[in-house]
This record gives C-alpha cells, structure tokens and sequence, in this order.
C-alpha cells in the first residue's frame, strides 16, 4: 500500500470519529431538550432504548427530541 492510500485510510478513520463525535453531542442535546419538556431525567436504560429507536434513521435535532417526547413524554 503505498503513502496516499494510508493516508487516505486514515482521514477516512478521522472523519467517521468526527463525524459521530457530532451526532453524539446533538443526541445529548436534544435529551436534556427532551429531558426539559418531559420534566424528568432519562436513565441509562431509556437512553438506549431512544438511541436504538433512532439509530441509522438520519433524524436530526428536532427530529430526536420529537420522538424522544412521544416515547417519554
């Protein structure tokens, strides 16, 4: 393998982490958003079962409090 192609491996590698370090914070942005109009804090086992409800599915911020509020709320 030559230089550009690890190269290429590795900013790959970069951008996947920066990418779902992204969607980590706006999911735990939109909990506590959620978590406020809910009036209480979800637990460790309802933040999963949120983040399995939404996982691979593209929503976004408003998208997450949404459901977050429909399956809590």
């Amino acid at each position: 393998m030559d230089d550009n192609a690890n190269d290429d491996k590795h900013e790959q590698r970069f951008m996947v982490r920066a990418n779902n370090q992204v969607q980590n914070k706006e999911f735990g942005d939109a909990v506590r958003s959620c978590q406020g109009s809910i009036g209480f804090v979800l637990d460790k086992d309802q933040r999963q079962q949120l983040h399995r409800e939404i996982s691979g599915q593209g929503y976004g911020f408003h998208d997450i409090v949404g459901i977050c509020i429909d399956l809590f709320g």
